[in-house]
């Protein structure tokens, strides 16, 4: 019980059975009443079994009413403003009609809503069929479902659907018998009665319209007559069962008999006549219960028609469990008897009338799913239980929850004692005693009792060691002891329920048999009471109660048979024994026993291996199936025969792959939470069915480890912001298939109504209701736009369409609500439209629309016949025509076999010569023959004998070749013996003068001697390869000049190309002439310590060779004039110059001389 319901019962007790203490009386006095006490006695204990009895009654009533309090605290609502499409902001009124489409009427213009789309009607200025004044105050849909529209100042309007028109009544005197002075009529109320007769109520009297005849009756207020209208503002209209129409003025309450249409003042007591006549009658509602309950400006009244008694509920805005706001606008009842109350000003109110108490709902500012104002225009109840209410300034709200949340949410903000610590869930646990235990990050470890709706948070207590020492809880276990395991990101925690003390768990580097890692993720226990523990980077940690260390699995490099990595994530002890352990890289297979681990890693190249080797969960399911929860590599279905993995993605229907949690259902269902909502998976049937935040989810982001199933089968799971709790085999259920309608119709992306000149031909009645449509060929493209009329989650409700003679197969195309079709051929056709709600409740008869594509001239029957005839005659006409032109071709022909005969004649003489000249040409030939057999003999002993001259030219030319190669080796070694001999003599001079002389000359002669030299190498005696040819020389210049190796560096530039002899050798001798001309005079040790000399030799197109020699020594000290020079070396250069037909230009100052030779 209760702690209420337990201090009830003990003052029960006390007040049946007191305690007598008083003095003891006489023994006989005792025996004298002792057959009096016998029967109180029993009395009593019949008295309490009544009471008891009527306490369990009443029991359930407080738990209805706790219950009811607290949802009408937070009760949650969907707001539809101006900026989803309605027209304006004010509801004053709401209907929904046969078809299923929301009505809603506001200040600016009348409001069709079907979930997805408005559609709004205003007054059009010169259409007669618009309406009359878009301010609507009433709405009413009759038995023949018409839809009537009472306005402000526009008198009455009826909808025609069928043709998408208005007709007004009541608007100008001229259509009707009521006074002109009064009209146009505000219309205020309407009311049906259960003649099929309309009562209005105006600010002008209560009007009796007949809709078949159009006429009608005005009842107002005559001061003379008491028996008439109290006031003329009729503002409510119902109707009780007897036949009597009770009407709510500005100021009193009427009775009207609708058989004599006499008012029956009498009918109310006069109590209670004088307790509402000077009171506005805002609203009227009759309850199941048959009692009339009056709203006014000043207070809530109960009228029961049977004892004539009036309740009356003022308001008490300290009381939160009374009225709070006395102008009450509008009454309605719900299906379990609860009243709700709409206030203007005070917001709603829901009434229980077997506690007679009110619960208030009001607008919150801080909270966006609340009222979105106090103003309360009007309650409906649509057909699938959705409550909608209408406010003035604040749009329309819309109440579903009961309907679509489907989960229960707890998290830091939850009524009632049950609110958690922290909005981060990681863990969840539910212990042998129904305890539920919430590990939450950085809010400790929560225990929650859901009976008695308390908490006890456990969290680090500074200074106390039996406290828990981290708040960021990670993983939780119940041993088979009682203990609670709680890891954490700072160690492991072992809880003693009893004795409601921590005892703790670290890891120390000094001991081996500690804590492998003090970051833990996953706990498992084993059937020999083994604490299996999976670490974030020491592996996994096998932990001996009775011994109290710790044995470690961690990771090898170097063997394969240890784990695949340090950082578990999950743990699974499967129904083989095995333990199966989850980790940043890879899937392991541990035996328990022997410590082999098996590993199972991704292989992109292999779709049938693991999807990703980042492991999240790990469940194995009541048939023995291992699933596997990954990080982005979405669901995996272990195949323990083959060792292969099947994976089930975001493209298979998960919403998600990111697979945070698995719980199997009682019915085999895997239910499955990912960072995108959460999954009912059915394995067997290959189904998905996702959830997200709007079906009550706590977020669309789980975390990993935090799900749970309890004994009862229900389930838990844990994200960003608390935890679900959820039974799935009562999880409310929308199960009233949606109605299905075309709310629009485009051909060529332009919408078509009704009445409009274009759409005569295509509709007779508007889209909402036609049966036929009609298209023409140049209807190329044609959309159909339609919706399913359930208002708990339209977002989420479902179409699928078909054109019956054009698709095979239905088009399920999810929550789009339009189909489209181009380039349809002429035919007949029916258009289908089937729809399921959020709860895919499918609506299989949907609706249909025959369709009629007419064909184009060209493709009209008689067209094909006239074109057959004209086919047929242009036939006839061709036979004709080739007819005749075979009869002139028969003729032509037969002149030509004439023609041929005598052709013929004359071919054979032709032929007899032919061969007569045939034998002669054959007799040539034959000769011709002989002549060419002679002629090729005396040509085949011609080539021998010029084989033998070749191969004697051959030889001599060999000859030739070696005595050339001979003749240039000799002159290169004779000129290589005059250099000795010169080198030799030069030894003998000590004269400076004359060593330069000697090494000038023995420069040129070695200059020569390297041209003899390439010639014999190469093989090539009538031009040298002279790239290869100058290196060799600036090398031997270096031998010579001692300068050019130590002082003076080289830069070569030489292009790929070969110079016949007599060109070489000038040249060659110039480069010498120049090289040795720098070494002598360009580069003075004092002036130029260092220089550079840069040689470049190219061949142009033209044929010709451009020889440039640069240094940046010290120049010429004059002008140089070749032809006048009085240095040798120049006028050979010159000379050499002149011999290669070339020319030379120098170019000389204190930076350096340029020598440009062109030949």
């Amino acid at each position: 019980m209760y702690p209420v319901q337990l201090k009830l019962f003990s003052l029960v007790q006390c007040k049946l059975f007191p305690i007598d203490q008083g003095n003891s009386r006489s023994s006989l006095q005792s025996k004298s009443i002792l057959i009096t006490n016998k029967k109180l006695v029993l009395f009593k204990i019949f008295f309490l079994t009544l009471f008891i009895f009527i306490f369990l009654i009443l029991n359930y009533s407080f738990l209805f009413a706790s219950e009811l309090a607290e949802i009408s605290s937070w009760m949650q609502f969907e707001r539809i403003t101006i900026e989803d499409g309605l027209s304006q902001s004010t509801g004053n009124c709401l209907l929904q009609d046969k078809l299923g489409f929301l009505w809603i009427g506001t200040e600016d213009g009348l409001n069709r809503y079907d979930g997805l789309r408005f559609r709004i009607y205003r007054p059009e200025q010169g259409n007669k069929n618009s309406l009359s004044d878009g301010y609507i105050l009433c709405l009413h849909e009759d038995r023949r479902g018409n839809l009537w529209i009472g306005t402000l100042s526009g008198g009455l309007n009826l909808y025609d659907r069928r043709q998408d028109r208005f007709t007004s009544y009541f608007y100008k005197s001229e259509t009707t018998t009521i006074p002109a002075e009064i009209l146009p009529l505000s219309i205020q109320v309407i009311h049906e009665d259960n003649q099929g007769r309309l009562w209005l109520g105006t600010t002008s009297g209560l009007v009796l319209f007949e809709p078949l005849s159009e006429t009608s009756q005005l009842f107002q207020h005559e001061p003379q007559n008491p028996l008439s209208l109290t006031h003329d503002s009729v503002l409510s209209l119902t109707e009780d069962k007897q036949g009597h129409l009770w009407i709510g003025t500005e100021r009193g309450l009427n009775v009207l008999d609708l058989s004599s249409k006499e008012f029956k003042q009498s009918f109310l007591p006069e109590k209670s006549r004088r307790f509402f006549a000077q009171q506005t009658i805002r609203c009227l509602h009759f309850d199941s219960s048959g009692c009339l309950w009056i709203g006014t400006d000043e207070n809530l009244s109960c009228y029961n028609l049977q004892t004539k008694e009036i309740t009356s509920f003022s308001p008490q805005a300290t009381d939160p469990s009374r009225l709070s706001f006395s102008y009450i606008r509008c009454l309605w009842e719900d299906e379990s008897g609860i009243l709700w109350i709409g206030t203007y000003g005070g917001g709603l109110h829901l009434f229980d009338r077997r506690q007679q108490r009110f619960y208030r709902i009001i607008n919150r500012p801080e909270d966006s799913s609340s009222l979105p104002n106090n103003y309360i225009n009007c309650i409906i109840q649509d057909r699938t239980g959705v409550i909608w209410i209408g406010t003035f300034g604040g749009g329309i709200a819309k109440y579903c929850e009961p309907i679509k949340k489907k989960f229960t949410h707890i998290n830091q903000e939850t009524r009632g004692g049950l609110a958690i610590s922290a909005n981060i869930v990681f863990a969840i646990l539910e212990d042998s005693h129904g305890q539920l235990w919430v590990g939450t990050y950085g809010g400790g470890l929560d225990c929650l009792d859901r009976e008695k709706r308390t908490k006890i948070n456990y969290c680090h207590q500074p200074g106390n060691p039996y406290s828990l020492e981290n708040n960021h809880i990670r993983c939780l276990l119940e041993d088979s002891s009682g203990f609670i395991w709680i890891g954490t990101y700072g160690g492991l925690e072992r809880f003693d329920p009893r004795r409601r003390i921590f005892s703790h768990f670290r890891h120390d580097p000094n001991n081996p048999s500690s804590l492998g890692h003090n970051y833990i993720r996953a706990l498992v226990e084993d059937d020999q009471s083994l604490l299996w523990v999976g670490t974030m980077g020491g592996g996994v940690d096998c932990y001996n109660p009775q011994k109290g260390v710790f044995h470690h699995f961690r990771h090898d490099p170097s063997d394969q048979a240890s784990l695949s990595d340090n950082r578990v994530t999950s743990l699974l002890l499967d129904q083989e024994g095995y333990l199966w352990v989850g980790t940043s890289f890879g899937l392991n297979r541990l035996d328990r026993h022997s410590g082999h681990v098996v590993r199972f890693i991704s292989d992109p190249g292999d779709a049938e291996s693991l999807s990703n080797n980042r492991i999240l969960c790990l469940y194995q399911d009541t048939k023995g199936r291992l699933w596997i929860g990954t990080y982005g590599g979405g669901l995996n279905l272990f195949n323990k025969k083959t060792n292969k993995f099947r994976a089930y993605h975001q493209k298979d229907g998960l919403p998600n792959d990111v697979i945070y949690g698995i719980v199997e259902d009682d019915q085999g269902r895997l239910w499955i939470s990912t960072n995108q909502g959460l999954c009912c998976f059915d394995p067997n049937q290959i189904t998905f069915r996702n959830y997200n935040a709007s079906d009550g989810l706590q977020s669309n982001e789980f975390n990993s480890g935090a799900y749970f199933k309890n004994k009862k089968g229900e389930i838990f799971f844990g994200g960003v912001n608390g935890l679900n709790i959820f039974h799935p085999e009562t999880m409310p259920l929308n199960q009233l298939p949606p109605p299905v309608v075309l709310t629009g119709m485009r051909i060529l992306h332009q919408p078509i109504s009704v009445p409009s000149d274009t759409s005569k031909k295509i509709l007779q009645e508007s889209i909402e209701v036609a049966k036929t449509l009609t298209l023409f060929p140049s209807h190329r493209v044609v959309t159909f736009e339609f919706a399913a009329l359930d208002f708990v989650a339209p977002e989420k409700n479902k179409y699928a369409f078909k054109l019956e003679g054009f698709d095979e197969e239905w088009n399920y195309i999810g929550s789009q609500s339009s189909a489209t079709y181009t380039n349809l051929p002429p035919g007949r056709y029916v258009f289908r439209v089937k729809a399921a709600n959020n709860d895919y409740v499918w609506n299989e008869q949907g609706l249909s629309l025959k369709i009629w594509k007419k064909p184009s001239y060209w493709q009209t029957w008689w067209f094909k016949v006239i074109l057959g005839l004209v086919v047929i005659w242009l036939g006839l006409v061709v036979h004709l025509i080739r007819t005749q032109a075979i009869r002139e071709k028969k003729q032509q022909l037969e002149r030509i076999n004439v023609q041929l005969g005598e052709e013929i004649k004359s071919r054979k003489q032709a032929e007899k010569e032919l061969k007569k000249l045939t034998n002669e040409l054959e007799k040539r030939v034959e000769k011709r023959t002989r002549d060419l057999l002679e002629a090729k003999n005396r040509l085949e002993k011609e080539i021998i004998q010029r084989e033998k001259i070749s191969a004697a030219l051959r030889h001599s030319l060999k000859e030739k070749e070696i005595l050339l190669q001979e003749i240039h080796h000799r002159i290169k070694n004779n000129m290589q013996i005059v250099c000795s001999m010169l080198n030799l003599q030069m030894r003998n001079f000590n004269d400076q003068q004359i060593q330069e002389a000697f090494k000038i000359s023995l420069g040129r002669l070695r200059t020569m001697a390297l041209v003899h030299e390439e010639l014999y190498q190469q093989k090539l005696f009538t031009a040298i390869d002279f790239n290869d040819y100058i290196a060799r020389l600036v090398e031997y210049l270096k031998k010579i000049y001692s300068e050019l190796e130590n002082r003076i560096k080289t830069k070569l530039a030489i292009d790929k190309f070969y110079l016949d002899l007599t060109k070489a050798i000038p040249c060659a001798l110039i480069l010498n002439e120049l090289l040795a001309n720098c070494v002598k005079h360009a580069f003075p040790p004092e002036k130029r310590p260092k220089g550079l000399i840069e040689i470049s030799m190219k061949k142009k197109e033209n044929g010709k060779h451009e020889l440039i020699i640069i240094d940046d020594g010290i120049g010429f000290h004059e002008k140089v004039d070749l032809e006048k020079t009085s240095s040798l070396g120049l006028r050979i250069i010159h000379n050499l110059v002149q011999q290669l037909e070339g020319e030379i230009k120098i170019d000389s100052g204190p930076q350096g001389t340029k020598v440009f030779i062109s030949f």
